[in-house]
């Protein structure tokens, strides 16, 4: 019998999850070349994102795709550093996280303006990234609002043992998800743009009624 007044947590395997375990293994052997702090490797992610995010509006392809792995890369290298130097920290997680949101919310920006510009756009793929990015909005007020109400009820991070700073709640769309439809979305011609936007914000929003039904059931 669960009591709606003490949730437990039961993270399962998700795709994301278990690369994200891998990720630890591959990443790891880098961290000794390394001689930067976490935060700083997080700020040289977030400059390589906002290379990304100005390659993509001037049609660079090649280069937008590199930054964003670039970016990506150095997003996971942050985080292992943090971990096997034990410089783990409430700021350090924090400007991860504003980091990456910012990226994540311009990049389909920056791409949009790509396709007006090479006029292959239209009033249905505007509409489309309103949906995806408000849906956005409230995939992360979701996200974090739970994750508050599972530390204040102390069944978060510390009885979990999550390699994130805070608790994230599994579900259907997850950091590897968001990488594999961001490089689409670069990589492909502005054609297929509204398709994967579309495609991309069903998937959000599954993921959002995933975490609701969680709450309904557990909280």
């Amino acid at each position: 019998m669960i009591h709606r007044d003490s949730p437990t947590i039961e993270l399962k395997m998700t795709l994301d999850t278990f690369l994200r375990k891998r990720k630890e293994d591959i990443l790891k052997p880098f961290v000794k070349f390394c001689p930067f702090h976490p935060i700083l490797i997080t700020i040289f992610s977030f400059i390589t994102g906002l290379f990304c995010i100005v390659f993509c509006f001037y049609q660079f392809q090649i280069l937008a795709l590199l930054s964003w792995f670039m970016n990506r890369f150095l997003d996971g290298l942050d985080g292992v550093v943090a971990r096997v130097r034990k410089q783990e920290s409430a700021l350090g997680a924090y400007v991860d996280i504003l980091s990456d949101f910012t990226i994540y919310g311009w990049i389909p920006i920056s791409l949009a303006c790509e396709a007006t510009w090479e006029n292959q756009t239209s009033n249905s793929l505007w509409l489309l990234l309103a949906i995806l990015e408000s849906l956005y909005f409230v995939n992360s007020a979701s996200l974090f609002y739970l994750a508050a109400i599972l530390e204040q009820r102390q069944t978060g991070k510390l009885k979990t043992n999550e390699m994130t700073h805070i608790t994230m709640c599994e579900a259907l769309v997850g950091g590897t998800e968001t990488f594999v439809f961001y490089s689409l979305m670069i990589a492909l011609p502005c054609f297929y743009l509204p398709f994967l936007f579309l495609l991309f914000a069903l998937l959000v929003f599954f993921t959002i009624i995933q975490r609701l039904w969680w709450a309904v059931h557990m909280l």
